[in-house]
């Protein structure tokens, strides 16, 4: 049995006994509790003609002053040893000074003003009891104080003791971190990621990340389009007329002048009639020039003497010579594709199936989730919820697992 668990003990009235188990009663009262940790004495001056000790214990455990005693042991045969005692203030008034009855025999040590971390985190679990009736104070607990926080278990729970909440946030923190790199330190399902951003939002997701994968995404798959056949030329055509980004006219691509669209011989008496003009020419001479015109030569002159008109009405489009800068539409194509994504976060992973870790932060993750209520979450499995007990002017964080 602890020394906590035998001064909570004497604090609820329950019967102490030592390792012989004797009950140390003086005066009729059961008042003696075994100090087994000799660590906590920070001060001992001897005063009196015999080298007599006494400390007190101020405490407002106990509702009289407490005195840690040394006490010497005789036993049957004559062996001497001794050991260490809280008695209480009462017990002292009874009895004389230096003896006790059954061959104890007591020093009393110098004013202690300190107490020590048992008498301090008995005081927080009886405020915290109040909120939480399953901690029993009779029980035997072991307390370990490590460097952020009082660790203090017994068989059936464990509770944390902060005397400084920022610690229990970036413990909790710590251990929620743990817990989702454990699960998601690859990447995510479609599912898990929906769930997430309905309870932490999106401050944890790479948005921009994303933004940039479709943009370059899409770069990569218009530029490759130009080189494959399509209805209008290329598969980019298609696209950027479908998008309404271009239209099938001779405002976009330059006509073929050698796929007219009427019979080039319906304007041969007009054209001979326009180089006779011009070149000042018979009929003759100018028939004959024209019949030695090339078919490309043909149309360049019924184009030149505005015969016909060079467009998409006389011409068939050639959309392999696009009037526009290719790079620039396939910029206005792409941005018009993301302004079309109303969530880059669902369609990746509606597209690919999940969210790889590229584009998440585990540890943001983790510090969001900590927040409001996350650290009791983390930290207390008993109850989920945050103790605090006001102990001296200072606050103590409690937590229950």
């Amino acid at each position: 049995m602890g020394v906590l668990s035998r001064i909570t003990q004497e604090y609820f009235g329950t019967s102490v006994r030592d390792e012989d188990g004797r009950i140390f009663e003086i005066g009729g009262k059961k008042y003696i509790i075994k100090y087994e940790d000799y660590k906590f004495i920070k001060n001992i001056v001897p005063i009196g003609d015999n080298g007599e000790y006494f400390m007190e214990m101020k405490s407002d455990i106990f509702e009289e002053p407490i005195y840690l005693c040394k006490i010497e042991v005789k036993s049957s045969i004559g062996d001497i040893g001794y050991d260490y005692y809280y008695v209480t203030k009462s017990v002292l008034d009874e009895v004389e000074k230096n003896t006790i009855e059954d061959g104890l025999v007591m020093w009393i040590t110098s004013t202690y003003d300190v107490f020590s971390d048992d008498f301090l985190i008995v005081k927080i679990l009886k405020e915290v009891k109040d909120d939480f009736d399953e901690i029993d104070l009779t029980e035997d607990i072991e307390i370990s104080n490590l460097t952020k926080y009082y660790d203090v278990g017994n068989n059936r729970l464990n509770i944390k003791i902060y005397p400084d909440r920022d610690n229990a946030v970036k413990d909790a923190k710590e251990g929620i971190y743990d817990f989702l790199y454990s699960e998601y330190k690859n990447n995510m399902t479609k599912d898990e990621v929906a769930n997430l951003r309905k309870t932490c939002g999106d401050d944890w997701l790479d948005i921009g990340g994303l933004k940039d994968f479709f943009e370059e995404d899409y770069k990569e798959l218009y530029g490759d389009k130009r080189y494959e056949k399509g209805e209008h030329g290329s598969e980019l055509n298609d696209e950027l007329m479908d998008r309404k980004l271009i239209y099938d006219d001779d405002s976009y691509f330059y006509v073929d002048k050698e796929n007219p669209k009427f019979d080039i011989d319906d304007y041969r008496d007009e054209l001979i009639s326009c180089v006779m003009k011009d070149e000042e020419l018979s009929k003759e001479e100018a028939i004959k020039a024209v019949e030695e015109y090339t078919t490309s030569e043909y149309i360049d002159a019924l184009i030149d003497f505005e015969i016909v008109e060079e467009n998409d009405e006389n011409f068939e489009l050639d959309y392999d010579s696009p009037k526009f800068d290719e790079e620039d539409k396939i910029e206005e194509l792409v941005e018009k594709m993301l302004k079309g994504i109303s969530d880059v976060v669902d369609e990746y992973v509606s597209n690919f199936g999940n969210l790889p870790d590229d584009y998440y932060d585990l540890e943001k993750l983790a510090e969001i989730m900590v927040e409001p209520d996350g650290v009791a979450t983390q930290l207390a499995s008993q109850d989920s919820e945050e103790h605090t007990a006001e102990i001296d002017g200072k606050t103590y964080f409690v937590y229950i697992s």
